[in-house]
């Protein structure tokens, strides 16, 4: 396997395990737009968030989805370049 290969792993592996554990200790609630305002549930208890926070919650999800993409983009991906077969494509 060459070497920026490994590198490519570690780094996507940490950027998954990090985002797994924003994923833990982040948005501990649920949003859904009422009225064009974006209101936050958790525990019982709404309130409305404020544009900036909606904002954040935003990005948040994109992080979130953007760490389990990488893992189904990576997979694939080395198979192909160090799986079986890959000896002789490269020769």
């Amino acid at each position: 396997m060459p070497p920026w290969a490994r590198v490519a792993i570690g780094v996507c592996a940490i950027y998954v395990a990090i985002n797994f554990v924003w994923g833990l200790v982040g948005h501990g609630y649920k949003v859904n737009l009422s009225d064009g305002h974006a209101v936050a549930y958790a525990s019982g208890a709404s309130r409305r968030l404020s544009d900036g926070e909606y904002r954040d919650y935003l990005v948040w999800q994109a992080r979130m989805w953007s760490g389990h993409l990488l893992i189904f983009y990576l997979v694939p991906a080395f198979y192909f370049l160090c799986g079986p077969g890959a000896k002789e494509k490269t020769a």
